[in-house]
């Protein structure tokens, strides 16, 4: 490692000079506007803790249609079908860092002392943290090959390759199962379709079609919006979607009959808001996600959940210091048939 001067410690400089205050900073290095990822699954109460070398989730295919009309005195015919089946759902490791020189902490002192530059290294980290789950989230694997990243959401809720609407969000490319398991055999296929126009037309009219085969809810009145059905139905798209049903919004709500309604900067259809995402901006597919939150869960590893490693020397640098923070996890999808992706094509 390269030496270090107090100068070119920018943390340790800028904490200890009295004129930014003292115990204030404000953190501008966060690009993404908000994040939906930790807020929405990484909470305890929606958390599912398991231990094993993989997660197993258990699904019902068949109730084998064994209800029958019949006579008096009629036979009995009495079955037990093979009417259960399990996905698997593979960990995956995350760690982030914070660390300090030891002579930093001397440095801030009495009325040197601003903030605790630890303090500041440990949000550094986390903010880290938060910054690659939302990534994960939104991304996927393009091929069964990489076991270093998640399963994100376009894995469980793939992009269309056509016009045709449906389920026929099945096995991504580069893959030859979900979860272990064919979803050409059993329901457990995405909705999704291509589009050619951000329209109502065209891309509004086959989100409003899915609603009939996904069972996707609009909220109700406004305490639904805010801690029911409105945060766990929820639209993603990117800018370029959002700008436009803004546009179509202001210029057609007569005609739509508030169906798409916006709002100061933002745009609900159905009384469900539709979200930008940053990470999905440079995808020029133009994507639409209609994701239910109650069929899609985030799994830690039972014991390691934000788990922090005691503060230790480097290797080589005596005089450095590092803790570390690690967390084994996964995404998975319940239940592909209540989500639904729609694509430009």
């Amino acid at each position: 490692m390269a030496q270090l001067t107090i100068e070119q410690m920018l943390d340790l400089a800028a904490g200890t000079t009295e004129r930014f205050g003292k115990g204030r900073f404000t953190q501008i290095w966060q690009n993404i506007v908000k994040f939906e990822v930790l807020p929405r699954l990484l909470k305890k109460d929606k958390i599912v803790f398991d231990g094993g070398d993989f997660v197993r989730f258990n699904l019902m295919t068949t109730v084998d249609d064994n209800a029958r009309m019949v006579g008096l005195g009629d036979v009995d015919n009495p079955n037990i079908p093979a009417a259960m089946t399990h996905g698997r759902a593979d960990w995956r490791f995350t760690t982030w860092h914070w660390a300090w020189e030891r002579r930093e902490a001397l440095f801030q002192r009495g009325a040197h002392k601003i903030w605790d530059v630890i303090k500041v290294r440990k949000a550094i980290g986390m903010g880290s943290l938060a910054k690659l789950m939302e990534e994960q989230f939104f991304g996927t694997p393009t091929s069964s090959t990489n076991t270093l990243d998640v399963l994100g959401i376009f894995h469980w809720v793939p992009k269309a390759t056509a016009l045709t609407e449906g389920f026929n969000g099945g096995i991504p490319s580069g893959f030859t199962d979900v979860a272990g398991l064919d979803p050409t055999t059993i329901n457990y296929s995405a909705y999704n379709a291509g589009y050619t126009d951000i329209s109502d037309a065209d891309l509004l009219e086959k989100v409003r079609t899915s609603y009939y085969s996904t069972d996707f809810e609009s909220p109700i009145d406004g305490g639904d919006y805010r801690n029911g059905r409105g945060q766990t139905m929820r639209h993603y798209t990117n800018k370029t979607v959002h700008q436009k049903l803004t546009a179509i919004a202001r210029g057609q709500n007569d005609n739509l009959a508030g169906e798409l309604f916006a709002y100061r900067n933002g745009v609900t259809f159905n009384g469900n808001a539709v979200q930008r995402i940053a990470q999905l901006d440079a995808d020029t597919s133009n994507p639409w996600l209609c994701l239910n939150f109650d069929t899609i869960d985030l799994a830690v590893l039972d014991g390691d959940y934000m788990t922090e490693t005691p503060a230790m020397r480097v290797p080589g640098v005596h005089n450095m210091i590092a803790g570390y923070g690690d967390i084994t996890w996964c995404l998975y999808c319940r239940d592909r048939r209540r989500n639904a992706c729609f694509n430009q094509i």
